[in-house]
């Protein structure tokens, strides 16, 4: 299953430039636009929301390299023909740790941005960074999924975190 929605998103790369040149936009590109997006966001909100977001970010970056090793699944382009758009490096596939930076990003977005066109924007875009990453054919659809999850419960644990850390903060703060 996971391999034949590889194909059909896959098989529609090196058919036609424009559509391939936007593929590899959103693969190089957009993750960068949404990081900064995210970074502007989360400054303006303070340095609790920094702290939470950096990390959000270690977090991911520690459990990706450890399920890189734990499971250590090769890219699609290692084991079939695929429609390879970009140049990449054979390491491990899942999880897609370009999804999870991107879900994490938009969920920063979406959580801390009082402006709406700019939190579907976000999702929009870590979406589209998502797919892309199947499209240039260096990600299977599970890398992807298992991203987005990652990405996501990395920066909801760090909510939850910081949030708990801030209540006993102040609860110390009280009993003095």
């Amino acid at each position: 299953m996971d391999f034949k929605l590889f194909q059909i998103i896959n098989n529609l790369a090196a058919k036609n430039l424009a559509l391939d040149q936007i593929g590899i936009f959103f693969t190089h590109w957009v993750i960068f636009l949404l990081l900064i997006a995210a970074a502007i966001v989360v400054v303006s909100k303070g340095r609790k929301a920094l702290v939470l977001s950096v990390f959000a970010i270690v977090a991911i970056l520690l459990i990706d390299k450890f399920l890189n090793f734990l499971i250590d699944s090769p890219r699609p382009f290692v084991e079939n023909q695929v429609n390879l758009l970009i140049t990449a490096l054979d390491d491990p596939s899942f999880p897609s740790t370009h999804a999870a930076i991107s879900a994490a990003a938009a969920a920063a977005i979406y959580y801390f941005s009082n402006l709406r066109y700019l939190k579907i924007a976000a999702i929009a875009s870590a979406f589209l960074v998502g797919l892309s990453r199947i499209f240039v054919g260096v990600h299977y659809p599970s890398d992807v999924v298992a991203g987005v999850i990652l990405g996501i419960a990395a920066f909801i644990i760090s909510v939850k975190l910081t949030n708990l850390l801030q209540s006993s903060k102040n609860l110390d703060e009280k009993q003095k």
